[in-house]
């Protein structure tokens, strides 16, 4: 550690940690300057999407307020529509019995193998 070859190797690191540090330095500068310049720009990007979503936000709520009938209407038909389909699987019992039977039939018939029951 003590050796000529060793310390001119740590002089050669902090050399160039020592140009890293400076080089990072003038890049955040350069940022820096650049949000400088773009102060106003930025500031007017902030108001104009504060603007936009303040927008959409009081017009979204405005239409789901003056929709509260339809909300209803909506909600009820599709309820009582899915109700009456349901309605419809269960009266179909004895069709979907005699589709079955018919199917273990054919297969008894043209030999096709079914699952063990």
């Amino acid at each position: 550690m003590n050796s000529a070859r060793f310390q001119t190797t740590l002089k050669a690191w902090a050399k160039g940690a020592e140009a890293a540090k400076n080089e990072m330095r003038n890049a955040f500068s350069d940022i820096g300057s650049a949000a400088y310049e773009l102060r106003d720009t930025t500031a007017g990007m902030f108001t104009d999407a504060g603007n936009t979503i303040s927008s959409f936000t009081r017009n979204a709520s405005r239409l789901l307020k003056n929709s509260k009938d339809g909300i209803s209407g909506f909600s009820s038909g599709v309820s009582e529509g899915f109700q009456k389909v349901f309605s419809a699987v269960g009266d179909a019992s004895p069709a979907f019995n005699q589709l079955l039977k018919t199917v273990g039939q054919l297969s008894r018939t043209f030999g096709v193998p079914l699952p063990p029951r």
